[in-house]
């Protein structure tokens, strides 16, 4: 018998695939445009003493970085979960293929779209050495902590599509996976420090493959160059763990659950009480469903309110305590740790904005939905509402935290009380431009996922394009992103919201059909 079957059958057809080939050559040609552009326009790429090398080099691999870090949230988090859902992984189960088998093919798969795809990115990479400021030893280790976290990122969204059976959980738990381990690790690491805590701390949240990428830069190698390789095989080894679990799990989570554990009203109804389901929903619920049924269909996703509002919390915490301590880099870190909760609450926006319309497609449901007197308009609009009631009172909240950050540095600084009045003013103009530029990406996020959602020929991808088309490509452009962004997201919602108003029953009736899952095959 072959050793690893499936991960030989994927390698020798990912090798014939055309896509492959052209994945990176766009790739390849893409990373050396943006390196010959920082070349030629070098001026624009200093910044403070730091030489232009060292920024186009910081540029463009930290760009490679996000990607790494969202490939398992938006390529492997669904993998195995939509076989489960389709009920073809069973079938792969009455041979001889064990678990590992499932899984290492699954990993191949992608990994050989993205692996090539990565070191087509080192070559344009390797420009900035030319330029002065990056050396060669911190090319190759930056190149190799990006595979390591491209490696890590597969892993993790293998291992949460293999506990799950919904993608939307799935890509969930890969969210909070990686963003514990790559994000809130080093966050903690440093605050550790900053407050003089024990260094074993240090050791601890360096398990990272984030942590491995910031210190192969050549500062971080220079003074502890066995924290680089620490945290490269403690990552390493921690993503082979969760293939370990996932290969070990999988053969017994592909079957369907008993059908009186699902819900309380399925086994009722098993158990011969005849329960009508309404009755068992609370007051708001039954609200919902004579008034507004749409939304009762959506649900009240109390999970997903949760996250946010603990994330949001976690936040407003550390910008409210750094802004009040003595420590000089407290306002740097408060605007850092708001960067990343606002990526994150986007990343939530997005994946909630396509899950109904994703879900609603793939059970067929949208055809017997539009028999009745609902209208594209009251679609989109009960969306917009159960968007606007998740995430509305958490960034309100967060607003007003933010403002209170800025009287509280005034005061503690020892200011009067009318410059903590003006601060807080200022503040809050400033918080409102803010709010006017990030409202724009939540509602091209919301109108373009929407569309994508009903439109894309594997729905399941829609939220991963949508973010890359609104929150990635005005990045790459490298000349004046934000404006570029701004234009970006007037255009994508004057474009799709007419075009879910005007052609939503449409596209309905002739979408095209959903790929189907073979047994083994690329999901």
């Amino acid at each position: 018998m072959t050793l690893l079957p499936i991960v030989e059958r994927e390698l020798r057809e990912g090798a014939r695939r055309k896509s492959t080939r052209y994945i990176r050559l766009v790739v390849a040609a893409v990373a050396l445009l943006m390196g010959l552009f920082q070349i030629v326009f070098i001026p624009f790429f200093q910044f403070g003493g730091s030489t232009s090398g060292s920024t186009a080099f910081a540029f463009m691999t930290g760009y490679a970085f996000v990607l790494c870090l969202l490939a398992g949230i938006f390529v492997t988090a669904d993998c195995l979960s939509e076989e489960k859902r389709e009920g073809t992984l069973g079938l792969l189960f009455l041979t001889d293929l064990r678990g590992y088998d499932v899984v290492l093919g699954k990993l191949a798969s992608q990994l050989v779209h993205l692996g090539y795809a990565l070191l087509a990115i080192i070559p344009a990479a390797a420009l900035p050495v030319l330029l002065g400021g990056v050396t060669a030893g911190e090319l190759w280790r930056i190149s190799l902590a990006l595979m390591n976290l491209l490696f890590f990122s597969l892993a993790a969204g293998i291992f949460a599509s293999s506990v799950c059976r919904r993608a939307g959980r799935a890509m969930l738990l890969t969210a909070i996976l990686l963003g514990v381990v790559c994000i809130a690790f080093p966050i903690l690491q440093r605050t550790s420090n900053a407050f003089g805590l024990a260094t074993a701390s240090d050791w601890i949240f360096s398990v990272g493959p984030a942590e491995a990428y910031f210190r192969a830069m050549e500062s971080g190698f220079m003074r502890a160059p066995d924290r680089f390789w620490t945290s490269l095989g403690a990552s390493h080894a921690f993503a082979w763990m969760l293939i370990g679990i996932a290969s070990l799990y999988l053969p017994r989570s592909w079957q369907d659950r008993p059908l009186a554990n699902r819900t309380p009203v399925l086994g009722a109804l098993r158990a011969g009480n005849q329960l009508n389901p309404v009755e068992i929903r609370s007051k708001r619920n039954r609200a919902h469903l004579d008034t507004e049924p749409l939304l009762w269909l959506i649900g009240e996703r109390n999970g997903i309110r949760a996250g946010i509002w603990a994330i949001t919390v976690a936040w407003l915490v550390i910008l409210l305590g750094f802004s009040v301590s003595s420590i000089s880099d407290g306002i740097q870190i408060g605007l850092v740790s708001g960067w990343i909760w606002l990526t994150v609450l986007k990343v939530l926006f997005t994946l909630e904005a396509c899950r109904f319309f994703t879900e609603t497609r793939r059970a067929g449901a949208f055809e017997l939905l539009l028999a009745t007197p609902l209208n594209a308009n009251k679609f989109v609009s009960a969306q917009w509402t159960a968007l606007r009631r998740l995430f509305g009172p958490a960034m309100l909240l967060a607003v007003g935290g933010a403002m209170l950050a800025v009287g509280g540095v005034i005061f503690i600084q020892g200011g009067e009380v009318a410059d903590i009045l003006g601060a807080t003013f200022l503040g809050g103009i400033l918080t409102a431009f803010v709010l006017v530029v990030q409202t724009l990406d939540f509602l091209a996020l919301g109108w373009l996922g929407m569309w994508l959602a009903l439109t894309m020929r594997r729905p399941q991808l829609a939220a991963g394009a949508t973010i890359l088309y609104v929150l990635i490509l005005p990045w790459l452009t490298l000349c004046y992103p934000l404006f570029v962004g701004f234009v970006l997201d007037i255009i994508l919602i004057a474009v799709f919201a007419s075009k879910l108003h005007l052609d939503f029953r449409q596209v309905i009736l002739s979408r095209p059909a959903i790929t189907a899952v073979t047994p083994g095959g690329v999901s």
